[in-house]
């Protein structure tokens, strides 16, 4: 009998699998150490917290309890005193002292926010009547300084989940910011209205404007613009807490102003409580056209134009030049309709004004028909200029012709065609205002066909398109993604009537689609 063996030398291995447990035990080591760090950490940060919590309300009651007794008082000296100077003085303290208390109320709420610990008290706020109380209570404040508020609401608003309170200080501190900025003799104008899924509230003013370097601070706490440290009072907190305000309701703040010509602060609230029926933006809209005109008969005949003419275009409409130009701003319309006979400033005017920051087409339509008023429109910015009596047919071929030399042909710019619209940049695709979702080639196609509407497409310049470059089984391919776009295209896929087949040639986008 003969018996084998091998003899291995495991004595490298051996020497691995120590180093091996060796490491594993030192990043053991290591993640328990960190762990206990960690849990120092946060063991400190939470004693801070608490400990800053406890300072905060130590603070709030120190600097309360005495503000209480002085506003008392001196609210019981401008009650019973007569005669001046002595009811002046106590009406002096009693200002001073609330306004003392706003700002221990304002220090308060900052701290909490930075804390995390802000919370909100939400239920069903009628916006309507929150708006209404809080311009009831500062429109003498704005008559104290000289000035007038104009509020313009709607005769309904919908319903939001909010905390009113928190609701009425982000409205006071806008409109008090407002009324600060705005000279005496000035106008501070405040709008509500439903956009899309949101309830807008916005408040303009007729102040010095806000440069585009000073807008980008204006939200952070505890700034103030330099040259106003030592006009007006306060820690430059309320800005900063109306955004935090709002965005623990899930909305958002924003600013829209111009040196020289007031300034514009806005707010949303999400909609979206039970029961309610929130007024939506009409969703087929591709295009926005503004129309500044005073006379009440064209803007409806235009905008009955549009529907039969052009369904794809929203109008919005103002009878004033400076709103015109705000709206330039705040709703970036994609062409400009302009009367020159306005009530407020005139057309030529109007005109300036939005050449001075926007490029947006913009469409002289007047009675002035003199080649000398023809010229001046022109030369001041016009992008066209039309006589009334106007055709409607020519009125909406002119703007087209606008939109299509601020809309060139290149990749990234959005393909519209009669009801489609696609995006290259997102890859979004709508097709009568109704999002449509598809395949990165489905996109692809749908893209050649509207870029080449009315024309045949061949299917090797189809599959150039998807592909780069023709290649065996691409006819087949084509066909199954054609077929994915006309189920989710076509009322009948059976019976396509939007994207048609050339037997043996290729496909077209069919010429009722791309007719707009």
């Amino acid at each position: 009998m003969r018996l084998f063996g091998t003899v291995q030398d495991v004595t490298e291995r051996k020497k691995a699998e120590k180093e091996l447990d060796q490491y594993r035990q030192h990043l053991e080591d290591m993640v328990e150490e960190r762990t206990a760090e960690l849990s120092d950490t946060n063991e400190r940060l939470e004693e801070e917290i608490a400990r800053r919590s406890e300072f905060t309300r130590t603070l709030t009651h120190e600097l309360k309890t005495p503000l209480t007794s002085v506003m008392a008082s001196s609210d019981l000296l401008v009650a019973t005193l007569r005669e001046e100077p002595m009811l002046g003085l106590a009406k002096n303290v009693y200002r001073s002292a609330a306004n003392l208390n706003n700002r221990v109320d304002e220090l308060l709420d900052m701290v909490r926010s930075e804390m995390g610990t802000l919370e909100l008290k939400l239920e069903t706020v009628d916006m309507l009547e929150q708006v209404r109380e809080v311009t009831d209570a500062m429109t003498p404040v704005a008559a104290a300084r000289g000035q007038t508020l104009v509020v313009d609401l709607p005769p309904s608003l919908p319903s939001v989940h909010a905390d009113a309170s928190r609701i009425q200080q982000i409205l006071g501190n806008i409109l008090d910011n407002a009324f600060k900025f705005t000279p005496q003799g000035g106008k501070v104008t405040l709008k509500a209205k439903t956009k899309g899924s949101s309830l807008v509230v916005e408040v303009r003013d007729t102040g010095r404007g806000i440069s585009k370097d000073e807008q980008d601070r204006l939200f952070e706490p505890y700034h103030r613009v330099e040259r106003d440290r030592e006009r007006f009072s306060g820690l430059g907190l309320g800005l900063a807490l109306c955004k935090t305000l709002v965005e623990l309701h899930g909305g958002q703040v924003w600013v829209a102003s111009r040196p020289g010509k007031g300034s514009t602060f806005s707010f949303s609230l999400p909609l979206g409580v039970s029961g309610q029926t929130p007024v939506l933006e009409a969703e087929s809209s591709l295009w926005k056209v503004l129309m500044v005109e005073d006379d009440p008969e064209i803007v409806n005949s235009v905008s009955l134009a549009f529907q039969l003419l052009w369904p794809e275009a929203q109008v919005i409409s103002t009878r004033l030049g400076e709103e015109g130009v705000e709206m330039v701003e705040t709703e970036t319309p994609d062409v400009v309709i302009l009367d020159l006979g306005l009530p407020d400033i005139s057309g030529l005017e109007t005109l300036e004004q939005i050449r001075s920051f926007s490029t947006v087409p913009v469409v002289v339509l007047t009675v002035k028909g003199e080649e000398d008023d023809i010229a001046t429109g022109l030369e001041c910015g016009a992008d066209d200029y039309l006589v009334k009596p106007f055709k409607q047919l020519e009125l909406v071929s002119r703007l087209k012709v606008q939109l299509r030399k601020q809309t060139p042909a290149d990749e990234e710019t959005p393909v519209v065609c009669g009801l489609l619209r696609f995006d290259p940049s997102t890859s979004q695709f709508r097709y009568g205002g109704r999002e449509i979702s598809l395949t990165m080639i489905e996109g692809q196609i749908i893209e050649c066909l509207m870029r080449s509407a009315s024309q045949v497409v061949t299917y090797s310049r189809l599959a150039e398109a998807v592909w780069g470059e023709e290649h065996p089984g691409a006819l087949e391919s084509l066909r199954v993604h054609i077929r994915r776009l006309r189920e989710k295209l076509e009322t009948d896929p059976g019976h396509p009537r939007l994207i048609l087949t050339k037997a043996g040639v290729g496909y077209s986008l069919t010429k009722s689609a791309s007719s707009s």
